[in-house]
């Protein structure tokens, strides 16, 4: 499936998670779901000939002699979806919203005034803006990683997807770039005392130095968790500015 036909499908599929005010946040929020996050239930596709991949598509499986076996994806632009305006796509995907809240207070035993209540705060604030910041990348699984590590030859990402990835990447390293809002955003960098408590239901019987050891840091007084957020912050700020930067550099 082209690039610009999956956007639409996802907005018009799932308004609730991908339409934005604009077609370029909706865009992005399509983007920065298939490429940084975790658990996203997409791969790259699976063809009879590989030169008919190079997209990111939800994989398909069947049974086949009693075990779980991946289906094969359709050829890169066989699958089409309608083409519409940005006006039209805004439209049914409020409409779609509207429709799925209505659908969901209607099974429960509210009252009708109660349920226009609830659906009037629900659409109120629809669409959301996107979000500022990029969901943390915790595993070594997913697309962006396939890039960097070289999972996925950049060569052979069709270059609509390729166009598309590399926008949203950037997006995401010139959030990485700034410390103030990486920091200001990173729920353990901003919350020494949280940091503490998480530390001290997971290594309960350790020592400072084997804590330190776990998380990559060192040099930190025993006890200070300002100090301690501080440095793991900024460690995990300059893994992500050091795997965008490599993703960029493959893809441009």
């Amino acid at each position: 499936m082209k690039l610009e036909d999956h956007i639409q499908r996802s907005i018009m599929d799932y308004p609730g998670l991908f339409l934005k005010k604009t077609y370029e946040d909706s865009q992005l929020s399509v983007l920065h779901h298939l490429v940084l996050v975790n658990g996203n239930g997409v791969e790259w596709a699976n063809t009879l000939n590989p030169k008919h991949g190079g997209y990111l598509t939800s994989p398909q499986y069947r049974r086949y002699k009693g075990e779980r076996v991946r289906k094969r994806d359709a050829p890169y632009g066989k699958i089409k979806v309608e083409k519409l305006s940005w006006q039209e796509l805004y439209d049914k995907g409020v409409e779609k919203e509207r429709n799925t809240w209505i659908e969901y207070v209607n099974k429960q035993d509210y009252s009708d005034k109660l349920k226009k209540i609830i659906i009037e705060d629900a659409l109120q604030n629809f669409p959301k803006d996107i979000r500022e910041s990029p969901y943390p990348i915790y595993d070594r699984g997913w697309p962006i990683y396939d890039i960097e590590q070289g999972i996925i030859k950049v060569k052979d990402i069709k270059p609509d997807w390729r166009e598309g990835i590399l926008k949203i990447i950037k997006w995401a390293h010139s959030f990485y770039t700034n410390k103030d809002l990486f920091h200001n955003d990173d729920y353990y960098g901003s919350n020494p005392e949280s940091l503490k408590q998480h530390i001290e239901q997971r290594y309960p019987q350790n020592s400072w130095a084997d804590i330190l050891t776990a998380y990559g840091v060192n040099d930190i007084p025993e006890q200070d968790y300002t100090s301690f957020a501080i440095t793991k912050t900024e460690k995990s700020r300059m893994e992500y500015v050091n795997l965008t930067e490599r993703a960029i550099n493959l893809l441009q």
